[in-house]
């Protein structure tokens, strides 16, 4: 087990973990999910470019000015 000093801050929430549950991206596993990198380069809403990942959903900037998960 890692001592407290020994533990790794998570880029995004800064919650510190032992260095291997800390992903090469240096986010922990609960940020990782929350990636917000679109999964395809489509808006899922219209046609325009997706910019974001929200809960699995693809948007663009003006969707996403409009959007409620």
């Amino acid at each position: 087990m890692f001592d407290e000093e020994d533990k790794v801050p998570c880029s995004e929430c800064g919650e510190k973990f032992d260095p291997n549950q800390i992903g090469r991206d240096g986010l922990c596993a609960s940020c990782h999910e929350l990636d917000p990198t679109p999964t395809s380069e489509e808006c899922d809403q219209c046609d325009g470019r997706a910019v974001t990942n929200i809960c699995g959903t693809n948007l663009c900037e003006d969707c996403l000015e409009h959007y409620h998960h």
